[in-house]
């Protein structure tokens, strides 16, 4: 069982701090990300041991454990017989890469069981860099140069992400934890949905401007379904506005052909997935690296 004591106490500090970090490394690239997953990973694993191999949930343990094999056995026996060609041993070992992602997965889960992990520092630093990118698409979009000097990309602000357009990802992601920690530390009771829609609209309106079409559907549907267990008739009836009013929004912003091709891509691709995804667990005739492929399209 693990104990706590001064010599692993800075060690938890440590790993919560790299933790913390996850939201700035996204923003500086894949490298900076991977290398803060290895020290997450060394950290956790000499604080921790084998006990992170050791989940109380066992439901939890059977899923994840469960993914993790599907994906490099698909994916190994999807390529074997290609070995010799170079793309193909590729993604053999991209497949065992992704193994970093079920360390993390551990070591977190580790630090939760273990009431370790600490919520708020984590807390603070997505709610600090999901309104410093809400910040900065709006500055781009307005001036077409963002604060350190990105230009615009096909009217489609990416903040501090240059080439690749993921800021409303990113943004959809992250800054539903600045809304609720706002929402639960400081909002008042009074008027306090009324304010939780203000807030959303806030968050929202930068996703719309980046044109990713995900982030800005999943963002509403968060919404939507949390006010529909609340069962909160006025705020539903906001969020089914907001709804209607996002894709005019968007077919006004962009080409409006660009804009119907894409989503006419995105129902296409949706709907292909809602027909494979039994397929694919089936092991009818699909590979997992095109179910991927239209996965990562749609968002």
């Amino acid at each position: 069982m693990f104990q706590v004591n001064s010599q692993n106490k800075n060690q938890i500090n440590f790993l919560n701090i790299l933790i913390s970090l996850i939201p700035l490394t996204l923003i500086l690239g894949n490298l900076a990300t991977n290398i803060n997953i290895i020290f997450i990973i060394v950290t956790g694993t000499i604080l921790f041991g084998k006990e992170i191999f050791l989940v109380k949930k066992k439901i939890y343990a059977f899923l994840i454990y469960s993914f993790f094999f599907f994906l490099i056995i698909n994916t190994f026996f999807n390529n074997l017989l290609y070995f010799e060609e170079t793309k193909h041993q590729e993604h053999i070992i991209k497949s065992l890469f992704y193994l970093r992602f079920l360390f993390l997965f551990l070591i977190i889960n580790k630090l939760l069981e273990t009431k370790k992990f600490n919520i708020n520092i984590f807390f603070y630093s997505c709610a600090f860099f999901s309104f410093l990118i809400s910040v900065d698409i709006i500055i781009q979009f307005i001036f077409k140069s963002n604060l350190i000097g990105y230009k615009i990309i096909s009217n489609k602000p990416s903040s501090f992400f240059g080439e690749e357009l993921i800021a409303g990802g990113y943004l959809q992601r992250f800054s539903l934890f600045l809304i609720f920690f706002i929402f639960l530390k400081y909002m008042p009771k009074k008027n306090q949905n009324l304010f939780l829609i203000f807030l959303f609209i806030i968050f929202l309106i930068p996703i719309v401007l980046t044109g990713n079409r995900m982030p800005t559907l999943v963002m509403i549907l968060s919404f939507f379904l949390y006010y529909l267990i609340q069962k909160k008739i006025k705020e539903i009836l906001i969020i089914l506005t907001l709804i209607v009013v996002s894709v005019p929004l968007l077919d006004k912003l962009y080409d409006q052909k660009k804009f119907n091709v894409d989503l006419n891509d995105f129902f296409v691709n949706s709907y292909s997935i809602l027909i494979n995804t039994p397929k694919l667990f089936f092991f009818v005739n699909i590979k997992a690296s095109e179910f991927l492929t239209k996965f990562i399209s749609v968002i």
